[in-house]
C-alpha cells in the first residue's frame, strides 16, 4: 500500500472542491493535501450525477474507478498506481481502518460534508481475486419510494395485496438478490394499519435495514447460531397480529410460522428467488413433513414478486418500430405493439445546441448525462393463490417449468408479460428488461 502522506513533487494545481472528510470524535489524519482533494473530488463528481456507489478496484499497477447509477455501475477514471493506492488508503483512514492488517474485509464509516447537509457514508473494502475493492457507499441520504404504487405497482395489484393481507394467513414476498428485496419488503409491511394492528419484524443484526414505523424490529445474530425461530417464541407473548420474518431461510423457522394464521395472525415472510413460481418451491423445500407443505399452500394468499429496471430518460427516448423477429421471440402477436422505445440522442431545443456547439461542447443530455436513463422503477409479479392454482404447485410438485406454463395458461402475467407492458408504454426499454430478466 502507498502511504497517502509524504512529500509529492509539484503536484498541479487542482479546485478545492466544497466537500470535506469528517470522522467524528477521530483526529483528523494527516495526509497528502494534493491526493486529498483527488478523493473528495471522486465523491463530489459521483453525487453529481447521482452515483450511489463510488469503487475503486485497486491491482497496485492501476485503480479503476466505477459509480454506480441507477443500479448500474459505470467505468469512469483509471488512476495511476501510486496515486490510485494513496486515495484508497485516504478513504481507508477516514474509515477507521488499519492500513497495515491483511484481513479479506473491513467495514467501517465518515462522514461527508458539504455546504448545505453532511451524512454519514458507509465503507468496505475487501481483497478479491489478487486486486482490492473499495466500496463508499453514498446512498444514505437517497429517498426511497415508501409504498408500493409508489414503486410503480399498479393501483390494481396494490388491492390485491391488501385483500391478501386483510385476512389471517401467509403473504410471501420475493425478488432476486441485489434488487429492491429490502425495500418492496417494507412497502408490502406498510399496506398494513400499523396503529390499528400489532406489527413486528424479525431480521439479522447483520443486515442493514430501513426501519419501518410503527413496526419494530426484533434481531437475532446467525454469528451465534441463531435463527428466526430463535427470537419468535418471545415475540408471540405479545400476541401480535401481524409476524414479518424478512428472510426464511430453515425448517423450525417455517414450521413456527406455519402454526400462525391458525391463531388469527398473518404472516409475511421473505425469500429471494428468480420469480413467484420459484419462490413458492423454495418455501416448500423448507416444509420437511407432507401435512406442513399441505398447511403452506392452504394458507399462501399471494406472493409478490419484484425487480428494479431502469426508466428511459424522458429527454432522450425515441420511439422505433419493434421487429418482428423480436415480436415472434417475445410470443408477441404481430400489429399488438405499435412502438418501442430507446435511448438516442437528446431532444434539446436548437437554441441550445447550437450554443453548444459554437462552445465546443459534448451535446450531452443534462438531465442522464448521456447515460440515456434517469430513475428507477419496479416491475412487479403478484401471484394470488386460488384453489385451481395450489393444485398446480400440489401436483407437480417436482417440476418447476411446468408449474410456470400451467400458471401461464391460467392468465398469470410474468415478469416478462409485465417488462413489455412497461417498454411498450415507453417507461423504460426492451434491452433493459432483457438485462434485468436475462433472457
Amino acid at each position: 500500500m502507498i502511504w497517502p502522506f509524504g512529500k509529492k513533487k509539484q503536484e498541479p494545481e487542482l479546485v478545492e472542491p466544497p466537500l470535506h472528510f469528517f470522522r467524528p470524535e477521530a483526529p483528523m489524519p494527516q495526509v497528502n493535501p494534493y491526493l486529498y482533494i483527488q478523493a473528495r473530488t471522486l465523491v463530489l463528481n459521483a453525487l453529481s450525477v447521482r452515483g450511489d456507489v463510488l469503487r475503486i478496484t485497486y491491482t497496485g499497477k492501476a485503480a479503476q474507478v466505477q459509480l454506480c447509477i441507477d443500479g448500474v455501475y459505470h467505468n469512469r477514471e483509471t488512476l495511476d498506481g501510486q496515486s490510485g493506492g494513496a486515495i484508497v488508503a485516504i478513504f481507508k483512514l477516514f474509515a477507521g481502518f488499519d492500513l497495515k492488517a491483511k484481513v479479506p474485509r473491513q467495514e467501517g464509516e465518515f462522514q461527508i460534508v458539504l455546504p448545505d447537509r453532511r451524512f454519514m457514508c458507509r465503507v468496505e473494502d475487501r481483497l478479491v481475486k489478487g486486486a482490492e475493492v473499495l466500496t463508499v457507499h453514498l446512498d444514505a441520504e437517497k429517498t426511497r419510494p415508501h409504498k408500493l404504487e409508489d414503486m410503480g405497482m399498479s393501483e390494481k395489484m396494490v388491492q390485491q395485496v391488501r385483500q391478501a393481507l386483510d385476512q389471517p394467513g401467509m403473504v410471501l414476498v420475493t425478488s432476486p438478490p441485489h434488487l429492491g428485496f429490502s425495500t418492496v419488503f417494507n412497502a408490502v409491511v406498510r399496506v398494513i394499519d400499523r396503529y390499528m394492528r400489532d406489527v413486528v419484524i424479525v431480521q439479522s443484526v447483520q443486515d442493514r435495514e430501513e426501519p419501518v414505523e410503527n413496526a419494530p424490529a426484533t434481531t437475532f445474530d446467525p454469528e451465534q447460531g441463531e435463527t428466526p425461530a430463535t427470537v419468535i417464541p418471545q415475540l408471540l407473548r405479545r400476541y401480535p397480529n401481524v409476524v414479518c420474518v424478512r428472510k426464511v431461510a430453515d425448517a423450525d423457522t417455517m414450521a413456527l410460522l406455519l402454526e400462525q394464521p391458525e391463531q388469527e395472525r398473518v404472516v409475511i415472510f421473505g425469500l429471494l428467488a428468480r420469480d413467484d413460481t420459484e419462490a413458492v418451491f423454495r418455501a416448500l423445500a423448507l416444509c420437511e413433513q407432507p401435512e406442513q407443505k399441505e398447511k403452506l399452500l392452504e394458507q399462501l394468499r399471494a406472493v409478490v414478486g419484484h425487480r428494479v429496471l431502469r426508466k428511459l430518460c424522458e429527454l432522450c427516448k425515441h420511439p422505433y418500430p419493434p421487429p418482428g423477429q423480436l415480436l415472434q421471440q417475445l410470443g408477441i402477436p404481430p400489429g399488438k405493439i405499435k412502438a418501442f422505445f430507446k435511448p438516442g440522442p437528446p431532444r434539446l431545443p436548437p437554441e441550445q445546441i447550437e450554443q453548444m456547439q459554437k462552445q465546443g461542447t459534448p451535446i450531452i443530455c443534462p438531465q442522464c448525462q448521456g447515460i440515456g436513463y434517469f430513475g428507477q422503477t419496479g416491475l412487479f409479479e403478484l401471484l394470488s393463490l386460488d384453489e385451481q392454482r395450489r393444485q398446480l404447485f400440489a401436483q407437480r410438485a417436482a417440476n418447476l417449468d411446468s408449474v410456470r406454463g400451467a400458471l401461464r395458461n391460467l392468465g398469470h402475467r410474468t415478469p416478462l408479460d409485465e417488462g413489455v407492458l412497461l417498454a411498450a408504454r415507453g417507461i423504460t426499454s426492451i434491452q433493459e428488461v432483457s438485462r434485468v430478466l436475462k433472457v
